[in-house]
């Protein structure tokens, strides 16, 4: 049974925005509980163009389920006798664990008995707590 990659462009708001068709190399490394990255290479096109743009990202699915997702962290261009028209982007980036990775919650150490405590409880919405 062969798999159907899909390869999508992302905006800053992490909507998928277009579909990123024709290129040539994938590269994803999952970790578990560790922050992942992808490389993808692919002819210079308006959509390729679009993934190398800072602040959006790319979302790599195989037969439909989403593998990875995670921001544009940097592109090269290259121009060569094997480059087909306008050149190739490599373009890599990290996965979406990275925003966890910048922002641990370490204990406050002003304040007395949090680094005694084994977990903390926290309730409330989701969109309020993460913060």
């Amino acid at each position: 049974m062969s798999s159907r990659w899909g390869v999508y462009v992302r905006d800053r708001s992490r909507r998928l925005v277009a579909s990123l068709d024709g290129w040539t190399a994938l590269q994803a490394v999952l970790r578990y509980r560790a922050v992942g990255s992808w490389q993808i290479t692919a002819p210079v096109s308006a959509n390729a163009r679009m993934l190398a743009t800072a602040g959006n990202g790319v979302i790599i699915q195989r037969n439909g389920i989403t593998l990875l997702s995670g921001p544009t962290t940097s592109y090269t261009e290259q121009w060569g006798a094997e480059d087909p028209g306008d050149g190739t982007l490599v373009i890599t980036g990290r996965d979406d664990l990275i925003d966890l990775a910048r922002n641990l919650a370490e204990p406050d150490p002003l304040v007395v008995g949090a680094a005694t405590q084994a977990n903390d409880k926290i309730t409330g919405p989701a969109e309020t707590v993460i913060r």
